[in-house]
C-alpha cells in the first residue's frame, strides 16, 4: 500500500470517527433530554430516514432542492470569477465593486429573503438568494487568488503573449484552483443552508425548505431530523462530483498536454 493510499484510508478512518461521535453525542443527549418528541433517538431518526427515502415524492423534494442549489452555485461560481478576475486586473473595477460585495456579505440572510420575496416570484427567490450570497464569497477567493500569484509566472507568459481567455485558462486558473477549491468548498456549505432557508421562508412548495416547515407545522421531529441528514448527503454528493468532474478536465487541459510536450 503506497503512502498515498494509506493517507486516504486514514482520513476516512478519522471521518468515520468523526460521524461515530457525532451519534454518539446525539444519543447522549437523547438520555439525557428523556423526550422521545423532541429529542427522538438515533434509532427512530433512522427509522425515518429510511422511511422518507421510500417515498417518491422525497426525491421530487430532493429534486427541485437540488435544482435551485445547482442554479446558485453555477451561476454565482460563474459570476464570482469572472467579477473576481475583473477585480484583480483593474483598480477601478476593484473599488466600484467592493461597497457592493460588503453589502451582501453584512446583509442578513432573511433581510435578503423578504426582499427578494417582495421583488421578485416565491419560486425563484431561494436560487436568487444562493447566488447573491455565493457570488461574493467566490469573487473574495479568485480576487486574491490573483492579486497573490507569483509575478515571475505571469511575466514569463506576457513576454510572449497578452491577456487572453487562453492565458486565463491555461495559467491564471491553475494557479488559483486552491482559492477557487476553498470557496467552492464554502459556497457549497452556504449554499445548501441559504437555499432550504430561503424555501421555508418563501413556502416553496415541493422542496426540501418546505417539507421542513410542513413537519414543523405538525411536530414531526423525527422527520425534521431525517431531512437533515437527507440535506447533509446532498451536499456531499454535490461537493464531490463537481471535484471528480474538475479532476478529468484538469488532467485534459493541463497535466494530458505537459505529457505530450515532453514525449516529444
Amino acid at each position: 500500500m503506497n503512502s498515498i493510499t494509506l493517507k486516504k484510508v486514514k482520513d476516512l478512518v478519522y471521518f468515520l470517527i468523526g460521524i461515530i461521535l457525532i451519534l454518539l453525542i446525539f444519543q447522549i443527549l437523547h438520555w439525557i433530554k428523556n423526550d422521545s418528541i423532541v429529542l427522538p433517538s438515533f434509532i427512530d431518526v433512522m427509522s425515518s430516514f429510511f422511511g422518507l427515502l421510500s417515498k417518491g415524492e422525497t426525491y421530487v423534494y430532493i429534486g427541485y432542492t437540488l435544482l435551485n442549489l445547482i442554479i446558485a452555485i453555477t451561476l454565482g461560481v460563474l459570476f464570482g470569477i469572472l467579477l473576481g478576475v475583473l477585480g484583480a486586473k483593474f483598480e477601478a473595477a476593484r473599488k466600484i465593486m467592493k461597497p457592493i460585495m460588503s453589502l451582501l456579505r453584512m446583509l442578513p440572510v432573511i433581510v435578503l429573503i423578504i426582499i427578494l420575496m417582495v421583488t421578485t416570484s416565491f419560486r425563484f427567490a431561494p436560487a436568487i438568494t444562493g447566488i447573491l450570497i455565493i457570488t461574493p464569497i467566490v469573487y473574495e477567493g479568485v480576487k486574491e487568488g490573483i492579486i497573490n500569484i507569483n509575478r515571475d509566472y505571469i511575466d514569463a507568459y506576457l513576454m510572449v503573449s497578452r491577456f487572453n481567455f487562453l492565458v486565463l485558462i491555461k495559467v491564471y486558473i491553475p494557479l488559483i484552483a486552491s482559492y477557487i477549491k476553498q470557496a467552492f468548498v464554502t459556497s457549497l456549505g452556504m449554499g445548501i443552508k441559504v437555499v432550504i432557508t430561503a424555501e421555508y421562508v418563501a413556502g416553496v412548495a415541493g422542496t426540501l425548505g418546505y417539507s421542513v416547515y410542513s413537519a414543523v407545522q405538525l411536530m414531526e421531529f423525527t422527520d425534521i431530523y431525517a431531512y437533515t441528514l437527507i440535506m447533509i448527503f446532498l451536499v456531499i454528493i454535490v461537493e464531490y462530483i463537481p471535484f471528480m468532474i474538475w479532476g478529468v478536465i484538469k488532467y485534459h487541459l493541463f497535466e494530458k498536454t505537459n505529457e505530450i510536450k515532453l514525449e516529444k
